[in-house]
């Protein structure tokens, strides 16, 4: 990869000088004043190997060029009247200074930026936290790829809670750098691997324990969070308790995992465990844990696709496959029948969830700053590839942008 830049400025000071000669002595500072450089610096991928093994990026500088032009150096001294008699030899000075800047950038180019860019990445040990306690591992072992047409990394881009610690999968789908028939500019590879990690370090880190309740429940609803309305769910729960004695859940989400891509349905599966505890509220004032249930293995299974800027959603499969009674103070539940009862109720409920999802539209511009194009997600066997082109949209000039610079200019004179 080749960075160029032409027709940079620049002016060098030294820092004050005192030199004596017999009874002579020049005091004073020297400045070197640049009008035109141009820099060229090839930049080459590999990585580099850390104490623990870890392997990161590493970078490295080919095909350095500075070009400074000779006639547009201008070099003054400053100084008492002895530097100022000195300052009559300015012109056979230039050559020397004029060697000396160029070495000291070719230097800085060649060997100063790569070590220090090299050193920098080696400290982030290609390991980022994004929140406390929560970080991104984006180790990779192999080095960026350039192309005519494109920039292509790939990482290891699995997300843990350091208080849990990192499990590394054994094993990693294959996956490209680049889909050549797709138009989009940015395109992202994303594994089953680091979705599953993502999902157990964010539920790690901020774990789903709400309470549905009650008073959530629009009155219009055929179905309310009371005893009557659950008995069918629940026999026998409004003989014990009441018909209408207000009930209360309390849903804690204990496993989100399995999360799968297939290509030939273009679906993403999906597994969670949660644990469920029915509260009613008593006659005598008193709330009261009624029922305790694990559910095992809610399977969900959807397909996602977009059409230009409107996404098409559907379930295709929305199901608890198991479900334990952990405990029951109104009499006992039937598992088979709570999950037939369950699952009926879900498949009811994807209709309006896939309403919803096909009726989204992403929007084109993105805060005024830029526009999307080219939006696509396909499916791949172990993997996600989504891609968009962003086109990032200039300021207008208006009146008020304009004289805000020129205000600018003015109180900013030297």
């Amino acid at each position: 990869m080749i960075l160029t830049c032409s027709d940079l400025t620049a002016t060098f000071l030294t820092k004050d000088f005192n030199l004596k000669e017999t009874i002579l002595i020049a005091t004073g500072t020297a400045e070197v004043d640049l009008e035109k450089i141009k820099l060229q610096l090839g930049v080459s991928f590999t990585t580099q190997t850390l104490a623990d093994g870890r392997i990161v990026p590493a970078v490295d500088t080919v095909d350095v060029i500075v070009d400074i032009d000779r006639n547009d150096l201008k070099f003054h001294i400053h100084g008492n009247i002895w530097t100022s008699i000195a300052s009559v030899f300015e012109p056979l000075f230039k050559g020397a200074v004029l060697d000396e800047i160029t070495s000291q950038l070719n230097n800085a180019m060649k060997t100063t930026a790569p070590t220090l860019a090299n050193a920098f990445i080696a400290g982030t040990e290609a390991n980022s936290m994004i929140i406390p306690d929560l970080w991104f591992d984006w180790m990779t072992e192999q080095p960026f790829q350039v192309t005519d047409t494109s920039l292509e990394f790939g990482a290891r881009a699995i997300l843990y809670d350091s208080v849990f610690g990192e499990t590394v999968p054994a094993t990693w789908p294959e996956m490209p750098y680049k889909v050549d028939e797709e138009a989009s500019g940015i395109q992202v590879f994303i594994s089953e691997e680091s979705v599953n990690s993502a999902l157990t370090a964010l539920l790690e880190k901020h774990p789903v324990d709400v309470w549905l309740n009650s008073t959530l429940v629009p009155a219009t609803s055929p179905i309310q969070l009371n005893t009557g309305s659950l008995e069918k769910v629940f026999p026998g729960i409004s003989a014990y308790y009441g018909a209408n004695q207000t009930v209360n859940l309390r849903v804690n989400v204990t496993d989100v995992y399995g999360a799968t891509f297939a290509a030939g349905k273009e679906t993403v599966g999906l597994n969670a465990d949660w644990n469920m505890k029915v509260y009613v509220d008593t006659v005598n004032g008193t709330t009261e844990l009624a029922a305790d249930l694990t559910f095992t293995k809610m399977i969900a299974d959807a397909s996602i696709l977009i059409d230009g800027y409107n996404v098409s959603g559907n379930f295709t499969k929305l199901k608890v496959s198991q479900i334990a009674v952990n405990s029951c103070a109104f009499g006992t539940i039937s598992t088979f029948k709570l999950k037939m009862e369950i699952n009926v109720g879900l498949a009811i409920a994807a209709v309006p969830i896939n309403k919803a999802l096909s009726s989204l539209v992403i929007p084109e511009t993105i805060l005024g700053v830029f526009t999307l194009s080219d939006l696509v997600i396909d499916y791949y066997d172990g993997f996600l590839f989504g891609g968009a082109t962003p086109t990032f949209i200039a300021p207008a000039m208006t009146i008020e942008r304009m004289l805000g610079y020129v205000i600018h200019d003015i109180f900013t004179q030297e």
